[in-house]
């Protein structure tokens, strides 16, 4: 016990340093990891006491428990990293680029931070070709990251054009969502921005401020490290993740003097500066061809960031881009063709006579789904096809890129596919000349192949090769197969034409209690999903297992603060997929703000008509009433729609739409009863 009461003595002793930024497990927000962020959580847990409590819940588990206090334990022991959020600045760019505000191994923004060559992730005390990770001691025997073989060891050349995550030092010391800016993101710095040379704290450099919002970030003159620091306070030198081409030796960087501001190249060998940037996740544009199936292609490969640009290069069923392509690296053999360890459809190329007869790739092994969301995978045989079949194709080079581009024969929407060639091995190969973009589907004759769209400068034909190779990916998606009205309202929502469960406009449909995804015999408070029994001397009193916002409510004190519902547990999602939502208080608040309203009788049945303010579009929803214990009530006369929205103020009521003949409101209701749904969609794009 003694032993033990010295551990947790030294652990209370124990800061752990945070600056100015977040830190996970500073429970009380004064920059550090330390025991006062212990005891804030023990007299919230002891007594309920909140005072110095700014952010209790360390886990992450959306509650405040025991296990927050383990958390902090371990981090004070070196157990979990106390790990920091780094703070940007969003210049407005039109790439959507956030800038960070400090450098990597700064802690503000005036420090200078650590150095690094290029490709490397961590600082050392001497920078010299000899001590560089990427070459053998000289600047023409390069080892990675190499477009000439007269400047690779042995001849070596892998064509990598920018750092892969594992050798940017970005991405290493700040996490996966940030890496080093590309040769394009710092000239569209440049170029959209004032740059003005000054002082900060007594540290010269450059503040720049854009020209597009305002914002400003500080960029401090650190100069550069050979043996030693050099050029500090009168230039700067920061880091691209692009290297110099053919000049495979050299890199870009941001250089500066106290006159001058540009993007230039220097040895890889060089210390220099890295300020990490991320990207705001952008929605992915797509074209609709009018095709049969309803199928949208993507503007752009897996990877790119413009359609012209040629992406990422993946085998077929992996989803990261890698250095080699050869069935010696690929994922689901066993080290050679023919010995397949995942879908195949004929023994004598599985491994050990292996088969699982999988002819598409699962969601977890497509690299569209893996890397844009679970709405967009790899398109199909049928979808490759129907795409050659209603299109006509045209060789051509945009914005200096050779490619095909296709156009629709139903509607005259275009589609480029850039002719990016293809890897194998360490090689990529007929860049400029050809173009190949994986399908999803196997060769279940011979199923070392999948098939792929293949076009040149003469043809474009559907063909089955190696799945080994590495191949671009052009993502697809099809919009949901239910029909909806646009309303053309200001948020985009889309509302589906029936309620769950309907065949027609007018039909009633299913009827659900609040936050349950299936209808049932009887809607009572005692068979609600969501509301625990305790038992009093005469009375059941029902307390609140999710969802809920006040602790006077919930079942031993319970609150989650979640005032919406999880996907899980909508019956929209449910019933119809992941693009699909019961509507929010504000999207009904939305419909009836623009649109006009009467009540109407369609095909015999009673409802309400909702006429578009804006494109004279038309909804009905009909009075399908409510379900109350084992029976229907007022159908015919009211409706009552679920929103997916919790009533925060009194936590055992949702947000609902009622209606009747002679109003339209929004409201609220007791969640155990069982009203309509009407789903929403809203178009990312």
């Amino acid at each position: 016990m003694k032993r033990l009461f010295i551990l947790l003595f030294i652990v209370l002793a124990c800061v752990v340093p945070g600056h100015s930024r977040t830190v996970k497990g500073d429970v009380n927000a004064d920059g550090n990891v330390s025991s006062a962020d212990v005891t804030v959580l023990y007299n919230y847990l002891l007594n309920n006491e909140t005072s110095g409590m700014q952010n209790g819940d360390v886990d992450g588990d959306g509650y405040i428990t025991s296990g927050d206090v383990t958390f902090v334990y371990n981090i004070l022991l070196g157990i979990e990293p106390a790990e920091e959020e780094h703070e940007y600045v969003d210049m407005g760019l039109p790439s959507g680029t956030l800038w960070a505000t400090t450098n990597v191994g700064a802690d503000k923004p005036e420090d200078y931070g650590d150095y690094f060559a290029w490709g490397e992730t961590t600082p050392k005390d001497v920078y010299d070709w000899n001590t560089y990770q990427w070459c053998n001691g000289t600047y023409n025997t390069i080892t990675k990251y190499c477009a000439n073989s007269s400047h690779g060891y042995n001849g070596f050349v892998d064509y990598m054009a920018e750092l892969y995550p594992e050798d940017d030092a970005a991405t290493a010391n700040w996490g996966a969502e940030w890496c080093m800016p590309s040769k394009e993101q710092i000239q569209e710095l440049q170029a959209n921005c004032t740059w003005e040379w000054t002082q900060r704290n007594n540290v010269d450099g450059y503040l720049v401020t854009s020209n597009l919002n305002g914002a400003t970030l500080f960029f401090p003159a650190a100069g550069y490290y050979k043996n030693s620091p050099t050029a500090v306070g009168t230039r700067g030198y920061y880091w691209s993740r692009t290297h110099y081409g053919k000049t495979s030796y050299l890199a870009y960087n941001l250089l500066f003097s106290t006159t001058n501001v540009g993007c230039g190249t220097d040895g890889r060998n060089f210390g220099r500066s890295v300020r990490p940037v991320r990207v705001q996740e952008k929605e992915h544009e797509y074209v609709d061809l009018g095709l049969p199936s309803g199928t949208l292609w993507s503007k752009t490969n897996v990877g790119a960031e413009n359609p012209e640009d040629y992406g990422d290069y993946f085998a077929w069923g992996e989803t990261t881009p890698k250095e080699n392509y050869s069935w010696s690296t690929y994922q689901w053999c066993n080290g050679s063709y023919g010995q397949m360890t995942k879908y195949c459809t004929q023994s004598s190329y599985g491994n050990n006579g292996f088969t699982d007869n999988k002819t598409e790739l699962d969601p977890e092994d497509d690299a569209a789904t893996a890397n844009w969301g679970e709405e967009w995978c790899m398109p199909s045989n049928d979808q490759v096809q129907e795409l050659m079949n209603n299109c006509t194709t045209m060789w051509m080079t945009r914005n200096g890129v050779y490619g095909r581009l296709f156009t629709s024969n139903i509607n005259g929407e275009t589609l480029f596919i850039p002719a990016s060639g293809f890897r194998d091995g360490r090689s990529l190969d007929n860049v400029g000349s050809s173009g190949s973009i994986w399908s999803r589907t196997l060769d279940v004759y011979i199923p070392d192949y999948a098939y792929y769209l293949s076009f040149g400068s003469e043809e474009v034909i559907w063909y089955g090769f190696d799945r080994s190779r590495g191949r671009n990916v052009r993502p697809v998606r099809v919009l949901p197969d239910h029909e909806y009205v646009n309303l053309m309202l200001p948020s985009g929502t889309l509302w589906a034409t029936m309620n769950i469960g309907a065949t027609s406009p007018e039909d009633y449909g299913n009827y659900f209690a609040w936050g349950e995804t299936r209808p049932k015999y009887t809607y009572n408070e005692d068979d609600y999903e969501w509301y625990e029994p305790i038992e009093f001397a005469s009375y059941y009193l029902y307390m609140i297992t999710k969802y809920c916002t006040n602790s006077d409510y919930g079942y031993d004190g319970f609150v989650d603060n979640k005032t919406e519902l999880d996907a899980e547990d909508d019956a929209a999602t449910s019933y119809w997929g992941p693009e699909w939502r019961m509507p929010s208080n504000d999207q009904f608040q939305e419909l009836i703000d623009n649109c006009a309203t009467e009540w109407t009788t369609r095909n015999g049945v009673n409802g309400r008509l909702f006429t578009s303010n804006i494109n004279g579009a038309t909804l009905f929803l009909p009075a399908a009433g409510y379900r109350w214990g084992g029976g229907y009530h007022n159908t015919g006369s009211y409706g009552k729609y679920w929103s997916r929205t919790l009533s925060v103020d009194y936590t055992y009521s949702a947000g609902y739409l009622f209606f009747d003949s002679g109003s339209v409101k929004c409201d609220g209701h007791a969640r155990y009863h069982g009203h309509s749904v009407r789903a929403v969609y809203v178009p990312q794009n």
